[in-house]
């Protein structure tokens, strides 16, 4: 079985919930065998140009989405990619359909604290730079892995705290 739907975001988005304001193209492809039990096939998906048509989300950049899933009766291989300005985000493994099946994913991801300035109040500025990393093993049950994030250089630009040097943050969280 295949299908494809090719469309503008704002008129998916609307069958949602009709006050999501969004823009861009969103596109996907599935073909799809096997049966309930144990699905097989692929499904693709792509965005462009994806945003919140707000005045905020118009002065943030654009987002490119890229998802793929091959389905292989017991588990699903993915591979997810987000980017908007110099920002993205990515996960790639595979997971069980079973929730007692193995999972072993991987996430990595680069912020750019500059980029959500619109979302600050007006004039505000920010700097500063955070980088995610995961890996998630063991099953939806039990899962076992590391989160890790890392924050550089963030600080305000404008505003009473512009003076204050910038600072760093690390977590790390170990899932048992």
């Amino acid at each position: 079985k295949r299908g494809q739907a090719r469309g503008n975001v704002a008129r998916l988005a609307a069958l949602v919930s009709p006050s999501l304001n969004l823009s861009g193209t969103l596109s996907a492809e599935a073909r799809l065998g096997g049966t309930p039990a144990a699905p097989t096939g692929t499904i693709r998906a792509r965005g462009r140009g994806l945003r919140l048509d707000t005045a905020q989300g118009r002065a943030l950049p654009a987002a490119e989405l890229t998802a793929a899933a091959d389905l292989a009766g017991d588990s699903v291989r993915i591979n997810l990619r987000a980017a908007a300005g110099a920002s993205h985000l990515s996960m790639t493994g595979r997971a069980g359909l079973a929730t007692t099946a193995p999972v072993d994913l991987h996430a990595e991801g680069n912020l750019d604290l500059a980029e959500a300035d619109p979302l600050l109040g007006a004039g505000e500025r920010a700097a500063g730079r955070v980088t995610l990393t995961a890996a998630i093993t063991g099953t939806p049950g039990q899962p076992q892995g590391t989160l890790r994030a890392d924050a550089a250089g963030v600080r305000l630009l404008t505003g009473p705290a512009a003076g204050l040097p910038p600072a760093g943050l690390a977590l790390h969280v170990a899932l048992m």
